[in-house]
């Protein structure tokens, strides 16, 4: 009888705990989501460029850092994918937690080292981000920007290094 409680603790611990890895990546994913939604939002709203770049210091982009480390979202006008002077920070993203990293590359033009979006709502680039976590290929995820501005999700076909 012993066994058999332990057995089905010790499954329904791993369910338990894949669902809440599951949940965590999901969390992180729409939160990057948003954040390029609402950079494209206010680039329309203010007509100018806005740009989400890599900020491992929540004061200023540091392209060299990872993705994972935070991100920022900044008015650019003009178009360096940098914090400047007369240019205002509108949201900082802290660093993913879980051990979760994340990875952007652009396809054709640019690096993968920010993202712009115009004034009429378009992106400079295409790419994938994509999120990786402890769970490996069945956990990862990826957010996959055009240059018309939108993004969409996916875990199909996603691989981790």
């Amino acid at each position: 009888m012993v066994m058999v409680i332990a057995s089905v603790l010790a499954v329904g611990l791993a369910s338990f705990a894949h669902l809440l890895r599951s949940t965590h990546s999901a969390t992180q994913v729409n939160a990057l989501v948003t954040d390029l939604n609402l950079a494209r939002n206010e680039a329309i709203k203010r007509g100018q460029t806005v740009t989400v770049c890599k900020s491992s210091s929540a004061a200023a982009c540091t392209p060299d850092s990872a993705w994972h480390e935070g991100w920022l979202i900044i008015t650019d006008r003009n178009e360096n994918g940098q914090l400047d002077d007369d240019e205002e920070i509108l949201r900082v993203a802290p660093a993913l937690e879980g051990g979760t990293k994340l990875s952007f590359s652009a396809w054709g033009v640019g690096t993968g080292k920010y993202v712009s979006y115009f004034g009429n709502g378009t992106s400079q680039k295409n790419g994938t981000f994509r999120f990786c976590n402890l769970a490996g290929a069945s956990g990862a995820r990826a957010v996959i920007l055009i240059q018309s501005g939108r993004v969409r999700t996916t875990a199909d076909g996603v691989s981790c290094p």
